[in-house]
């Protein structure tokens, strides 16, 4: 009876299953850790969709796009913020592979690096240089968009991805949160 008592009080979240039952709201997704995946090793998992699509975590990233398109919100979902409590718990890494996801089911996506602290995007998706761009307007991010120093359109670049635009952070602000918020 005691066990019984200690597990009903218990209101730890240790499941998925415990998500949905604490937070009253639907699991759209579930990614496996990198060990779970064999097929996975010894590639970057921010690309995981692209290659290693034959994997769990893939098929993960796929299942989570579907459930979203399929959410009641579906219809006026333009926007998906991907955030996490930590550094280092992946927000890039599920970011870029639902991205990817997406442009594979023919939709265009814009991928944005607001993470002012540690930028990745820029790593991930590294600059081609054209002849008509200066070494100025490669500076272009986020971070020049919302202190008006360009629009959305020249701190745009190609992902080297079909359908796939991104966005980089730009040069890193004093006051990143002043500047989001």
């Amino acid at each position: 009876g005691l066990t019984f008592l200690v597990e009903l009080a218990n209101d730890l979240v240790r499941t998925p299953s415990d998500v949905a039952r604490f937070l009253h709201i639907p699991l759209l997704g579930v990614i496996p850790d990198e060990s779970e995946d064999s097929q996975v090793r010894g590639i970057e998992l921010c690309h995981a969709v692209r290659q290693a699509p034959y994997s769990v975590i893939s098929e993960s990233y796929r299942r989570c796009r579907t459930n979203l398109l399929l959410s009641e919100a579906a219809e006026f979902l333009k926007t998906l913020l991907v955030s996490s409590g930590s550094a280092g718990d992946g927000k890039t890494s599920v970011a870029v592979n639902l991205a990817t996801t997406f442009v594979a089911a023919d939709k265009k996506v814009l991928l944005i690096d607001a993470n002012f602290r540690r930028p990745n995007l820029q790593k991930l998706f590294p600059r081609v240089e054209a002849n008509m761009m200066t070494a100025e307007q490669f500076d272009f991010g986020l971070s020049s968009v919302l202190m008006n120093q360009c629009g959305v359109k020249e701190a745009m670049r190609s992902s080297g991805i079909g359908g796939l635009d991104v966005i980089y952070c730009g040069p890193s602000p004093a006051a990143p949160a002043e500047m989001l918020g």
